[in-house]
């Protein structure tokens, strides 16, 4: 075996079957004539991942199956990337305080480069995705599976002691026994979207909401291996799945693009972790990471916006099925008259949402003010007299898209007439929204090249032009109105990719794209 020195302790070790990857606090093998990571494991203690399915599986090709009930993203006629990959190359390269492992492999007309990288006594890895397609035609890249070698549970003897899951921020109670894992999928981490006769989940409103992390605690040798996703443009669901005596652990990320001849993509990282110490421990190790990436809140935040009590205001007649219907206040000018009350309940900051029913929470037009949210006339006698009273006000935003008669149409055969909003929307409704003329390049396309929908036509927030936009509309409202901030709710409401041809980035972009402009609004 031939044995590398790097960088200081970080080593690679090969020989005719293995490539291994080391520093002191780990080690990651991989299989010469595959490519294939198939070994993780420490001297820290038990914690030994050795084999199994592939690590990395591409979903690509197929088409999007419509249910009759609604619109969800299921597939039909795809296939799987990943399990007869070939051996290409590697290559190391060397940084200050890292080393990087390219592995190289080839399967079909895809070639798949996993970029691992370790630091120095560190118990942390990077792992990283390029992805090329040299076949003919057009290909579509739809998800990537990224899961760790298994872990075997016969590996952990002490029954007095059994290693545990800890999933933070799913609901499943802490420190949950390993070996107590239902077969199959593990359901505390679905947070797919649903929707049928009982309601629609609203997972699908925030594919980001879920944390990512998942990890194994060995309580009697203080020792813990997690595992979290990164990336500015994608959602990825946690996986923990057991079956045959084995638990797998990993990520679906839902990275989508169109793929000609030649294409090369680069995707965000998935980060794998062994700490010592207690999981409390393990978890500050986690938040520490946050600040590597200079992630956090805005230095500018107005003192008035933190930890205020907010009283979300709908103004006008919201129905609900059943001939049920909710209606506080049917002008804006009799929330002026309740401001004492609101002050006095403790609230500091109204939240005014969009006029129901019409247009309810899409959009019609983003500067008719008096359609949107109510008579612009009261709407600036309400921030008057609320700022008089030490209140704040701000307007909830709607982003992910707007309506006119066809949609509103698609919406009654899809969802049926027992929404009875959709009735009110048709008598008010534009017969067609002179954005979808006028600036076609505001919308995400299905892979058909019809426009893409929910129960509105789908904005891409991350078109520039539209961003653009937006933030002339947020001056506009400004000026106009003199409140003083924005609810952006539901920006990741459109949960699949923009399939439209020629796009500037990738088509899973959209997923995310309001994280950029939300930074362009942040220093107006």
């Amino acid at each position: 075996m031939r044995i590398r020195r790097i960088l200081g302790d970080i080593t690679v070790q090969e020989d005719e079957n293995t490539i291994r990857f080391s520093n002191r606090v780990l080690t990651l093998t991989f299989c010469r004539s595959s490519g294939a990571w198939t070994g993780l494991r420490t001297p820290l203690g038990r914690i030994r991942l050795q084999g199994g399915d592939p690590t990395i599986l591409l979903t690509v090709g197929g088409r999007m199956r419509h249910t009759s009930v609604v619109r969800v993203d299921e597939l039909e006629g795809e296939e799987a990337v990943g399990r007869e990959t070939a051996y290409v190359s590697h290559e190391v390269c060397c940084s200050d305080r890292a080393v990087d492992l390219e592995i190289t492999k080839a399967e079909g007309s895809w070639i798949i480069t996993e970029l691992f990288r370790l630091s120095l006594q560190s118990g942390d890895i990077r792992r990283e995705l390029r992805l090329r397609y040299q076949g003919g035609g057009e290909e579509l890249l739809r998800g990537v599976r990224l899961t760790l070698p298994v872990f075997f549970l016969e590996g952990d003897p002490d029954a007095a002691s059994p290693m545990v899951v800890e999933a933070p921020g799913y609901p499943v109670a802490p420190h949950f026994p390993l070996r107590e894992l239902p077969d199959g999928p593990w359901p505390a981490l679905s947070c797919w979207s649903f929707a049928g006769a009982e309601g629609v989940s609203h997972a699908m409103d925030a594919p980001g909401s879920m944390p990512g992390l998942v990890g194994l605690h060995d309580p009697q040798e203080r020792l813990s291996l997690m595992c979290w996703p990164w990336s500015v443009n994608e959602p990825a669901w946690a996986l923990l799945e057991k079956r045959d005596g084995k638990v797998e652990m990993g990520h679906r990320v839902e990275l989508a693009d169109r793929f000609p001849s030649g294409h090369l993509l680069e995707a965000g990282s998935q980060h794998i972790s062994i700490q010592t110490g207690s999981w409390e421990e393990s978890l500050r190790h986690f938040r520490n990471w946050y600040s590597s990436l200079a992630l956090r809140a805005p230095e500018d935040i107005p003192s008035w916006a933190a930890g205020m009590a907010i009283y979300e205001v709908h103004v006008g007649k919201a129905p609900f099925p059943e001939g049920r219907d909710y209606e506080p206040y049917s002008a804006v000018r009799e929330i002026t008259g309740d401001l004492l009350r609101i002050r006095e309940m403790g609230f500091e900051i109204l939240q005014i949402m969009p006029h129901w029913p019409f247009p309810g929470y899409s959009v019609d037009d983003y500067l008719d003010i008096d359609i949107q949210y109510g008579s612009e006339m009261e709407l600036r006698e309400l921030v008057e007299a609320a700022h008089g009273f030490g209140l704040k006000i701000i307007l909830d935003v709607v982003l992910h898209g707007c309506i006119d008669r066809e949609i509103i149409e698609w919406n009654l055969s899809t969802y049926g007439s027992r929404h009875s909003i959709f009735h009110q929307w048709l008598e008010r409704a534009r017969i067609r929204s002179p954005y979808r003329d006028g600036y076609p390049e505001w919308f995400q396309l299905e892979e058909n090249g019809d426009t893409a929908r929910v129960y509105t036509w789908a904005f891409d927030t991350a078109n520039r032009s539209f961003q653009d936009f937006i933030i002339t509309v947020a001056r506009e409202y400004a000026d106009r109105l003199g409140i003083d901030g924005f609810s952006f709710d539901a920006p990741t409401w459109n949960m699949f990719p923009n399939w439209k041809r020629d796009l500037p980035y990738r088509a899973s972009a959209s997923f995310y794209g309001a994280c950029e402009l939300f930074q362009r609004l942040q220093p107006l």
